[in-house]
């Protein structure tokens, strides 16, 4: 039966692959070339697809949420943006990646940035910017109204299957695109036939209503949302029975006159994200009994952009302003106690917001030469608002301030106030198929809520996570000289 249904989902998959609207892969600012339906067929979430292109590899857990890395680098040193949103994930542990939450087949580009080659996405990214793009459809005056496509991928290894669908219904006013992404996997067998916890299920699916009122400007509103079950990690200590997220997003975009071009976004995403080491796996055993614990947590997150673009002749210039904020929540649970206890505030209620601008100029030399640079400052805040809030536990359970307090003396409500500057330089030269680059870049980045306010006691032999408020922004001075060639 799993033969034939192989060759079912191979079958259709073939049949949909040239409609696929997910064409082009950018890697850097230059070059684009078309994705392989071989890749897109053996990629089991967007974070494995990454780590299928040359220079990005992933960290790993179990089936399901990888975490991208590139140039070493990974978690809040890449901008990842889904559809122009910033998704920041749920677990402490980082099971859930913003790659979790993209649904793969449901975009139309992708653009991997390595280093920083622009400074419009929002500050930091000293590793690279990842942009999951879902492009404007164009209906011309006597196109087909109905267009899309959908296929699926059956492993026999896990008994793995995934099935995806695009649809868009429109004309030259406007439009209504739907997706859907269905995936499932048991735990897979190894080399030595054990079994090997990576188990998922994940549903994702949304919809964007649009007005194409004339050639210069396009409006659209956003739903989508991911609901993943019984995702299990190898790599962990738990697992998660339960992973939710929500985006609504507005855009917009006017052309002003025939040099200028105005656009922006505003986003809202929720994440509700629980793990714990019982559901999915026995419950370890302390002092002849089950010690059960569980993680509920949440992360909220509010992204904006206004952006206007000019084209001069061989000049193109582009300013704006990003807003970005964060608050995220966390606790630590004994649920095999009754009552049940509070061990750890691990996001004492985390708030961090970003408020910056950019500017940036590109000018070209010739079709073969052009030179970019830019600058960008960033106003950082971030605080704990509930860290004088001691946890309902055990008497030995400390809040988050004293934690802070006991490992660096600083007060624990401490706010952060921070500045970032960032800087870049970037020639480019194509010649004869060979594209030579060279570009120096500086940027600084604000550490995470666990970074600067994760806050574990040390419990049923854990080990203390106790992140430092008095962290000073991370610096980074990166220069680039490199040749491709195709």
């Amino acid at each position: 039966m799993r033969f034939w249904c192989a060759v079912i989902f191979f079958v259709v998959y073939s049949a949909c692959a040239s409609a696929n609207e997910l064409a082009t892969v950018r890697v850097g600012a230059a070059v684009s070339s078309e994705l392989s339906p071989d890749v897109l067929h053996s990629a089991a979430d967007s974070g494995d697809w990454l780590r299928q292109q040359p220079g990005v590899d992933g960290v790993r857990m179990g089936g399901h949420g990888i975490d991208p890395v590139i140039r070493g680098q990974s978690q809040n040193r890449l901008n990842i943006l889904l559809d122009d949103s910033f998704v920041y994930g749920g677990c402490p542990n980082r099971m859930d990646p913003p790659t979790a939450y993209a649904p793969l087949h449901s975009y139309d580009e992708i653009e991997i940035r390595k280093g920083i080659t622009s400074l419009q996405d929002g500050p930091g990214g000293s590793g690279g910017t990842v942009l999951f793009r879902r492009v404007t459809p164009v209906f011309l005056e006597n196109d087909a109204p109905v267009r899309g496509d959908f296929g699926g991928r059956y492993g026999s290894n896990g008994d793995s299957r995934e099935a995806w669908t695009n649809l868009i219904v429109g004309n030259e006013y406007g439009y209504l695109r739907t997706f859907g992404q269905y995936g499932k996997a048991n735990n897979y067998e190894d080399g030595d036939g054990r079994e090997i916890a990576s188990g998922y299920e994940i549903r994702q699916g949304g919809g964007i209503l649009g007005w194409t009122p004339n050639a210069d400007s396009e409006w659209s509103v956003q739903y989508e949302e991911t609901r993943e079950r019984d995702v299990q990690f190898a790599g962990a200590g738990m697992d998660s029975p339960r992973s939710d997220s929500t985006t609504v997003a507005l855009k917009g975009r006017h052309r002003m006159s025939s040099r200028w071009t105005l656009s922006g976004n505003v986003s809202w995403n929720q994440v509700d994200h629980l793990m714990d080491n019982f559901s999915l796996r026995p419950a370890p055993i302390q002092m002849g009994s089950a010690m059960k614990v569980e993680v509920p947590s949440e992360s909220e997150t509010l992204t904006a952009k206004l952006i206007a673009e000019s084209v001069s002749g061989p000049t193109e210039i582009a300013f704006g302003l990003n807003a970005q904020r964060n608050r995220r929540d966390a606790v630590l649970r004994n649920v095999s106690s009754s009552p049940v206890l509070e061990l750890a505030r691990l996001w004492p209620d985390v708030m961090i917001q970003h408020l910056g601008g950019f500017a940036e100029v590109t000018q070209h030399f010739s079709d073969q030469q052009r030179l970019s640079g830019g600058v960008r400052i960033d106003h950082a805040v971030a605080r704990p608002r509930d860290s004088n809030e001691r946890p309902a536990g055990p008497p030995w359970v400390r809040s988050a301030a004293q934690l802070y307090e006991q490992a660096y003396g600083v007060r624990g409500d401490l706010e952060v106030r921070e500045w970032l500057p960032a800087a870049f330089l970037r020639f480019e030269l194509d010649q004869q198929g060979h594209h030579w680059f060279a570009s120096a870049s500086y940027s600084e980045r604000l550490g995470d809520a666990s970074e600067l306010y994760i806050a574990r006691n040390a419990a049923m032999g854990n080990q203390q996570w106790i992140g430092n408020p008095d962290l000073a922004p991370e610096a980074h001075r990166q220069l680039d000289i490199g040749l491709r060639s195709q």
